[in-house]
């Protein structure tokens, strides 16, 4: 979106409405936004940690363990890995993932270490 003072900004607009008008407002004088277009979001994969702790009778387990999951919105398909790794791994495994499509993103799954319990 643009406004009269040719500032731009984004939004993220899920499904085919308008946005909210007050999104339709500029960030940094609130002008009315004078040009909107819509951009569908390129196929990247979308990637997550998700913490794998667990609570039974007060004690918690996996404290610091997670799993890798990526998943893609164009294909509604969603992978997450049989192992868990520590915070500081997993996110390093994440950066596997960085700007990269879905087809690409399964080829580099399979290589790494995902599909494979601990």
């Amino acid at each position: 979106m643009r406004c009269e003072d040719s500032h731009a900004w984004w939004r993220l607009v899920d499904g085919p409405g308008e946005p909210p008008a007050g999104e339709m407002l500029c960030p940094e004088d609130g002008g009315e936004a004078v040009v909107a277009m819509r951009h569908p979001l390129a196929d990247r994969v979308t990637v997550t940690l998700v913490p794998a702790a667990w609570e039974r009778e007060g004690t918690i387990g996996f404290r610091d363990e997670y799993f890798v999951e990526i998943s893609s919105h164009r294909h509604a398909e969603t992978l997450r890995s049989a192992r868990t790794y520590s915070w500081e791994t997993a996110q390093e495994r994440l950066a596997w993932f960085k700007d990269i499509d879905w087809e690409a993103a399964k080829r580099r799954w399979t290589r790494g270490d995902f599909t494979k319990p601990a």
